[in-house]
């Protein structure tokens, strides 16, 4: 069983990355625990509102909203109502016990795992201690927790291949199968005031991620010119379907009580581009992480250097011409809470998408050269006769010797004499390639004749 603990500053982002889930089929809420009505009988409302009211009985607390995920190995078979015991266990052995929480089993991938989203704010106002959770009471609940219900054991090698966390708690845009706009508003919560990014583009590489784009119009356009925006879908990189209003969608956002810190109109981007660019820390540790995925792992093409990125949690998107020439790529860091975007010209000349190219091609060539350096220097002998005698100018040459005629005893011989001699002492220094020339030590002490 793998556990990430997630906090967040919003409610909604994490409940309406499930709900969204199960208006698309594709998860199902299998429990509520502390509510007081059945899960059958609760609203949309009821499930939100009971965690927004009781984290308002703490004034200050900046982050209240807890998203947890159970992530379990592919053999194991678990029913709902096993499920939610897990749960319940999980969340009394973390200090969650007496805490309303919600349980929603997903289906969208090959693994089982449950998301609960719950509130660290307690009953009484007082908060539950989460610093350093994951590592003084998650992990030993998960051990404890693989021994009691025979779950298989995650190992530190598998926690990759069985759970990679989305970037940010945002379902993708699947157009005409959600709610576009409900969709769009869920992946604007979950980005906007999560990333730093220093323009529209920077921004748009990010939303590209969940299918969604951000445009402001031709230049000659009314939008364009009284500083609009819109937004719209994506499907298959294309824009799909009618683009939304950023004021429309700001009106509908607007209703959540921590949407105006997160506007997605244009003005506020502006400020975010202004008073909040990506660190210069974050530039230094991209830049750490780039050299590595270039030198250190020497890429041979532009989409193996973008693969080993998304293992460190590193996104590139790629800039093509209508005629699918590359102009341009833009880094999307994912890790921790450095969530910060760049372009490549923005770190540097050689991280631009031209100079990655070039360098993808130098490795190729390195790697070329090395191949033909490791390849045999000797095969077997082919022999080439010659007259003895001087042959005159119009007798053409005798072909080459066919070697399967040749005995075997001749080809040992010819072996002995003409091959590689296999030497595994040291090389006399005379013979040495970089050797070089030493200068002979002048001796100081007086006493020497």
């Amino acid at each position: 069983m793998v556990a990430i603990i997630n906090s967040s500053k919003s409610f909604h982002r994490p409940f309406n990355y499930n709900e969204n889930k199960v208006a698309e089929g594709a998860a199902t809420c299998i429990a509520a625990e502390g509510y007081p009505k059945d899960l059958a009988d609760l609203s949309l409302s009821n499930k939100l509102n009971l965690l927004l009211h009781q984290s308002a009985l703490h004034k200050t607390v900046e982050r209240p909203a807890i998203h947890i995920s159970l992530n379990f190995d592919p053999s194991d078979k678990l029913t709902d109502e096993k499920m939610t015991k897990i749960a319940a266990d999980y969340m009394q052995r973390i200090g969650f016990g007496g805490q309303p929480y919600l349980i929603y089993r997903h289906k969208d991938t090959a693994h089982p795992h449950m998301h609960i989203v719950t509130t660290k704010v307690k009953g009484d106002g007082m908060l539950i201690p989460t610093q350093y959770i994951g590592r003084d009471k998650s992990e030993p609940a998960r051990i404890a927790l693989e021994k009691k219900y025979g779950l298989v054991p995650a190992q530190r090698d598998q926690l990759k291949a069985l759970y990679r966390p989305e970037p940010v708690q945002a379902a993708k845009v699947i157009y005409s199968k959600s709610k576009t706009r409900a969709a769009i508003q869920n992946v604007l919560n979950g980005t906007l005031s999560e990333y730093r990014y220093a323009g529209l583009p920077q921004l748009n590489a990010v939303l590209r991620q969940y299918n969604v784009q951000a445009f402001r119009g031709s230049e000659n356009s009314r939008t364009y010119k009284h500083g609009g925006l819109y937004y719209r879908a994506l499907q298959d990189g294309e824009p799909a379907g009618k683009p939304i209003k950023a004021s429309d969608l700001f009106v509908e956002m607007s209703k959540e009580e921590d949407a105006f810190n997160n506007k997605p109109t244009l003005a506020y981007l502006q400020h975010r581009f202004e008073n909040f660019p990506p660190t210069l820390a974050a530039k230094s540790r991209l830049k750490k992480t780039l050299n590595l995925a270039l030198h250190m792992k020497a890429p041979l093409s532009l989409e193996q250097f973008a693969e080993d990125l998304k293992n460190d949690k590193i996104d590139t998107v790629i800039r093509r011409s209508d005629q699918g020439l590359v102009y341009g790529i833009t880094y999307v860091d994912h890790r921790d809470r450095n969530l910060s975007v760049f372009n490549g010209s923005e770190l540097g000349k050689e991280y631009s998408a031209a100079a990655v190219m070039e360098k993808c091609y130098q490795n190729w060539q390195e790697l070329e050269n090395r191949m033909k350096e490791d390849s045999p220097r000797h095969h077997s002998p082919t022999i080439h006769t010659s007259q003895t005698s001087p042959a005159s100018d119009n007798e053409p040459p005798l072909p080459p010797l066919d070697l399967s005629l040749v005995p075997n005893e001749i080809m040992s011989l010819l072996e002995t004499l003409f091959g590689a001699e296999d030497y595994e002492g040291p090389v006399p220094y005379e013979h040495r390639l970089d050797r070089k020339k030493r200068k002979k030590r002048k001796r100081n002490n007086p006493n020497d004749n």
